[in-house]
């Protein structure tokens, strides 16, 4: 915040609001974890908060130029379930995270040795300013918070960029989330609401989580069966270069090479037709549209 006199403080639901005089208003995400501070937490090895409810909230889709880095602003809430954990000591093996539905099954998982991937600058049209690439759990002794974005994972032979795809979308509902560190485990209930100026019944969400689901499990396939048809190349180079020019060898192996190209060729995952499915607004929906409703 700025150095400037405060009029006001309102406490809306999980939130503290901020009134300055002539330097706009200011917000606290999600205070509720100044609410469980205790001394049984301060004595515990490691805490797991109990977090806010959650807004599934679409994320804007303004595709405007980016505000200048020497204009006054702040960031704007995470958008997805807020998780805050406490760590007494630094974790000697590694921190997990695990995220599971109403009916126990593991939508997510997340830990502190997470290879995430890194945006490339050359791959995105903007300063590197604005890419927040996500970071692992931390192992680090102290007061943490990880958010969780609400999506199932994607198949793991498909590759998230900067423009997606994203995983499945969660439907609103109760979940639990589960800490494990230092031999240790603590568990927290949560509840995912839906975006209050949404009115699609419960039974739409659900057909659309289903399909989603099922193109996500299309995507895996057809992206694993690139990733062999790569692997099916750089063999048939590494036979070509072993061939020592015979041409009937050669032949051969051009004509497999060709037949691979032809298959792999195909439109990608993102170039997919639209199946018959349409979004709300009625126009087409695309993989990457569906994986996101």
């Amino acid at each position: 915040m700025p150095t400037t006199s405060i009029r006001d403080l309102v406490i809306h639901e999980d939130d503290l609001v901020v009134a300055t005089h002539g330097r706009s208003f200011w917000i606290l995400d999600d205070a509720s974890p100044l609410r469980q501070v205790s001394a049984q937490m301060s004595a515990a090895d490691l805490w797991l908060f109990k977090p806010a409810r959650a807004y599934r909230v679409r994320p804007a889709s303004d595709q405007g130029t980016p505000v200048p880095m020497d204009e006054a602003l702040a960031e704007n809430p995470p958008d997805g379930a807020v998780i805050d954990y406490w760590l007494k000591e630094k974790a000697k093996g590694r921190v997990e995270l695990e995220i599971f539905d109403s009916e126990g099954a593991l939508v997510r998982r997340f830990s502190s040795d997470d290879l995430l991937p890194k945006t490339n600058a050359k791959d995105v049209p903007i300063a590197m300013e604005w890419v927040h690439d996500p970071a692992p759990l931390s192992a680090e002794p102290g007061m943490h918070r990880f958010v969780w974005d609400l999506h199932y994972a994607l198949p793991k032979s498909v590759h998230r960029s900067f423009y997606g795809p994203a995983g499945v979308w969660s439907l609103p509902g109760n979940y639990s989330v589960k800490l494990t560190a230092n031999g240790k485990s603590s568990s927290q209930t949560f509840t995912v609401k839906m975006d209050p100026r949404i009115s699609t019944a419960e039974d739409g969400l659900r057909q659309e989580f289903v399909a989603a689901s099922r193109i996500s499990a299309r995507l895996g396939d057809v992206a694993a069966a690139q990733e062999r048809a790569e692997e099916l190349q750089k063999q048939i180079a590494e036979r070509k270069a072993k061939a020592g020019g015979k041409a009937e060898v050669s032949a051969a192996l051009a004509r497999i090479a060709h037949k691979i190209d032809e298959v792999n060729g195909a439109p990608g995952a993102e170039e997919f037709g639209f199946f018959g499915l349409r979004l709300p607004d009625g126009e087409p929906a695309t993989c990457t549209e569906l994986l996101q409703l």
